[in-house]
């Protein structure tokens, strides 16, 4: 590997190549490194992907960065800050339709792109599609190929291949087309109600129903039903009396400790991995206090940052160390969440930073003997409105607390990185 580069961490290791998240160290930059070893059966499909991405021009396709031989054939792309849609949707119950309509309008503008240039993807499937901040990505184009090229070579996700590959016929743009089809009857199993507009979709792009649908067609149908879903949101709004919020600032989410040990960490770690897995939004995880409180990171999360780098992703959340509040919020004004860990030490200075908090959390236990230990902190501090306590334990051993705050018990963990259904559900109220 190249010496500006610096492995951070690496992602996935198997027969069709090693994944990394690398840094540039000289323009502090996270790419990704897909490498094979030269002359390997596979290596080839490194060597396409670099010749086919280097013919597309898209802010949801990853550059070219670089490509480079040695031992190993390697080939450096622009990193997507975010998670599969695999991955986000593995403890998901329920996605809303206007993010699925997002992901589809994404999708079907790339393939657009794609199909104008003559290029197949064949491979659209959750697992190669990134959420990011604002938008969707679409990745791994090793199995990609130009229209005009007759390769029959099976390649692609079980569940999402068409008949035409299974059987070694002609691809076509409408490879592509059957495999969005495969995309929307995923989707659907997450979808709170169904929609008949995208089954009828489904059915088309899936051949199921004549005639056969073009990209450009389906891009047009998911565009009418997003403006017709945006339609009946005003109107709710409208109804409501409610004011649409419009604000280009990041929510900024304290979590302050009644004592050293209760948890605050683990806490704030695990409500910015939720944050993260369920809005698939820019999360900031900010270690705004005295303390080492992300030293455990290499043990909770099995990785192991480097000890002089402050700034560092993990599962798509961006964790800062050893940082202060101005610091991190000047530096990710463009996040959509900054979660700050204050921790339990001066707890008078901490506290004057809940004003710039949209909301607070405070964490503790709620056995029994930390009663006095949380009403004397309650009485002693001036807790903003806008402030949770956060208890760890049994939700019996909160009775008679006496406390003037909102009150919420989660189960106890100690993996912090670990997604856990029973903690998600006491979240979910926040959000």
């Amino acid at each position: 590997m190249s010496g500006n580069y610096r492995v951070v961490r690496i992602i996935s290791d198997g027969d069709f190549g090693r994944v990394t998240l690398i840094r540039h160290e000289e323009l502090n930059e996270y790419r990704i490194l897909k490498s094979l070893p030269r002359g390997s059966a596979f290596s080839s499909l490194i060597e396409n992907e670099a010749r086919i991405l280097t013919r597309i021009e898209s802010q949801n396709v990853p550059k070219v960065l670089d490509y480079y031989v040695d031992e190993r054939v390697n080939l450096v792309l622009q990193y997507f800050d975010g998670e599969t849609l695999e991955e986000l949707l593995k403890n998901q119950k329920s996605i809303s339709q206007s993010f699925v309509l997002k992901i589809l309008n994404d999708i079907l503008e790339t393939l657009v792109i794609l199909h104008g240039k003559h290029i197949l993807h064949l491979d659209i499937s959750p697992s190669n599609i990134i959420v990011c901040d604002n938008k969707i990505c679409l990745i791994d184009f090793g199995s990609s190929k130009m229209i005009e090229e007759d390769d029959r070579k099976i390649y692609g996700t079980v569940d999402f291949i068409t008949p035409e590959q299974k059987n070694g016929g002609i691809l076509s743009e409408q490879t592509d087309v059957y495999q969005v089809g495969c995309l929307i009857d995923y989707l659907e199993k997450y979808m709170i109600s169904e929609n008949d507009h995208l089954t009828k979709l489904k059915r088309q792009a899936m051949r199921q129903d004549a005639p056969n649908i073009s990209c450009e067609k389906m891009l047009n149908e998911i565009k009418s039903l997003m403006e017709s879903e945006n339609g009946k949101n005003e109107a709710r709004y409208k109804r409501s009396g409610k004011k649409k919020a419009i604000s280009d600032k990041p929510v900024i989410i304290g979590f302050f400790g009644i004592a050293k040990g209760c948890g605050t960490t683990f806490m704030a770690i695990m409500f910015g991995k939720y944050l993260k897995r369920n809005t698939g939004r820019k999360v900031v995880m900010a270690e705004c206090n005295s303390g080492n409180a992300f030293s455990g990171i290499e043990e909770w999360a099995f990785c192991k940052p480097n000890e002089f780098e402050n700034e560092y992703i993990l599962d798509g959340v961006l964790f800062c160390r050893r940082t202060s509040f101005e610091e991190v919020t000047k530096k990710h004004s463009e996040a959509a969440f900054i979660v700050c860990d204050f921790g339990s030490e001066a707890p008078d200075k901490r506290w004057n930073m809940a004003p710039f908090m949209d909301r607070c959390f405070i964490v503790g236990s709620a056995q029994v003997w930390k009663r006095e230990e949380i009403r004397e902190y309650f009485n002693h501090y001036r807790i903003p409105e806008h402030t949770e306590l956060l208890l760890t334990g049994n939700k019996r051993m909160v009775n008679g607390l006496g406390v003037d705050a909102r009150v919420t018990v989660v189960p106890f963990t100690a993996e912090p990185f670990s997604k856990n259904g029973e903690i998600d559900k006491c979240f979910r109220k926040f959000i």
